[in-house]
């Protein structure tokens, strides 16, 4: 007789056995495919949140980058400006400073002419040197220190030649005034030398009236003579003085010359342009070789032709 129990065995609660086993393996495998999607979708969800972690991190990390860059490039132009506008203010400074340099060292010269008006010179001397003081506002500390040497020699080397000058105008007038001498002098001959002629002229003999008019000839001329002698002797001292105050003023040339390269050669360092300074300031110092051969040629020239001739020389 069968058991009842095994007869319930294949049925559990009216199931069959099997459907049991297919609900439970649906029910395990929809379980299993859930749990498998909710950890799917946890880890998409971790990565996607880690990704989005990493965006945003390269994100503020190339927003930084690129802010600097730009921070960067906005100071690089900006100091590029300023950079330009401090070279266009230098260049317009040391354009002018380089005139006014030229000018005032011609100066120079000019002062050593008593033909020119020294008051005159010294208006364009004063505004040379105010030019040339706008170098202390834009220039470098070499370019400076060369320029505050080359005024340091240039400004009491025209004080010097125009106190020396002085001496240049005062005998002039004294020159001048021999010449109004020697006029009068000269008159005063020739009216009595139409005296005697017309005395001679009438036939007369008469000793009275030729003896005073002989002896005021004779006053005449010796004033004319002393007069003239004057003026030679005042003009040899003028010639000398003359060339005195050239040499001198040469000798200023040469000096101001020589501590022009530096000032020159800090410019142009200073303005970014290249220049071979060895060879420039053998250039220069040639140049200078010849001027002065050159000056000291005609000087002699000028010297020989005045001392011949007697007469002024304007210089």
């Amino acid at each position: 007789m069968s058991d009842p129990q095994s007869a319930i065995d294949p049925l559990i609660y009216g199931i069959p056995l099997a459907l049991w086993v297919a609900v439970g393996i649906a029910v395990l495998s929809a379980v299993v495919t859930l749990i498998s999607v909710c950890l799917s979708n946890a880890n998409s969800r971790r990565n996607l949140r880690e990704q989005l972690e990493r965006d945003a991190e390269q994100f503020s990390a190339r927003l930084a980058h690129d802010s600097k860059q730009l921070e960067r490039r906005l100071a690089h132009e900006a100091d590029q400006r300023d950079r330009e506008r401090q070279m266009s203010l230098r260049r317009e400074v040391y354009l002018e400073a380089a005139a006014a340099l030229t000018h005032a060292n011609a100066l120079i010269g000019r002062i050593t002419d008593i033909q020119n008006d020294v008051k005159t010179l010294a208006e364009q001397f004063t505004n040379d040197l105010s030019t040339i003081a706008k170098v202390h506002v834009v220039g470098s500390d070499r370019t400076v220190q060369a320029v505050m040497a080359y005024v340091s020699i240039l400004a009491p080397s025209f004080i010097e030649l125009t106190a020396e000058r002085v001496q240049l105008t005062t005998r002039k007038v004294a020159i001048d005034l021999q010449d109004t001498f020697l006029d009068a002098a000269l008159a005063e001959r020739k009216r009595f030398t139409a005296m005697m002629q017309q005395l001679n002229l009438d036939g007369v003999t008469d000793a009275s009236k030729w003896e005073p008019i002989n002896c005021q000839n004779t006053i005449a001329t010796e004033a004319y003579e002393s007069h003239s002698a004057t003026k030679a002797a005042l003009w040899k001292a003028q010639v000398e003085n003359v060339y005195a105050i050239i040499r001198h003023a040469m000798e200023i040339a040469d000096q101001l010359t020589q501590l022009l390269l530096p000032a020159i050669l800090a410019v142009r360092s200073e303005m970014e342009l290249p220049l071979d300074a060895e060879s420039y300031t053998r250039l220069i110092g040639e140049q200078l070789v010849n001027m002065k051969i050159v000056m000291r040629k005609v000087l002699e020239s000028l010297k020989q032709q005045s001392g011949e001739l007697a007469l002024p020389i304007s210089l």
